[in-house]
């Protein structure tokens, strides 16, 4: 039995193919450097994506807006998501970016670089409704008013991730 990082491999007569490729993958070690910067890359997306789980309890505990307009909001965030993620996506990978400094083509970069001042600042705006409509849910014009903030930030939200960090 060989033990690797990601795999266990059970050996038999007939894997010594296995064997000798982990042989001579062996010596193709990644670096430590290589590896924090692959782990911390991914740490803007994993801390957004869990604040992002829990807004629908802050809207609703807090804010108190209605069961149905967080499922209406959902609902058009999801069919959002189905539209932009494809149409986004594609012309991301579409994108041919000219360094001058680097002298190469990127394609991520602007979009990095550009998209994510704007991404933070929709990240805040969707925890940051006006105050005084908070509790206020028997009053229709006020949950109507939330509703528009909690899904014009959510979609806002969601297109810039979309450019920024996929």
């Amino acid at each position: 039995m060989i033990f690797n990082l990601n795999k266990v491999y059970n050996m038999s007569d007939n894997d010594t193919g296995i064997a000798k490729h982990l042989e001579n993958s062996s010596s193709e070690i990644v670096p430590l450097k290589e590896k924090l910067s692959y782990s911390f890359a991914q740490m803007p997306g994993t801390f957004y994506g869990g604040m992002m789980g829990v807004i629908q309890s802050f809207y609703f505990a807090w804010m108190g807006l209605l069961n149905i307009w967080i499922f209406i909001a959902q609902i058009i965030y999801a069919i959002w998501n189905v539209i932009n993620d494809p149409i986004f996506g594609n012309a991301i990978g579409n994108t041919r970016y000219h360094n001058k400094k680097r002298g190469e083509v990127q394609r991520y970069i602007p979009y990095i670089k550009f998209g994510a001042p704007l991404f933070s600042l929709c990240f805040a705006l969707v925890f940051f409704p006006p105050i005084s409509w908070r509790g206020q849910t028997s009053n229709f014009t006020i949950q109507i008013w939330l509703f528009i903030w909690y899904l014009v930030s959510q979609l806002a939200y969601d297109t810039l991730f979309t450019f920024v960090l996929c």
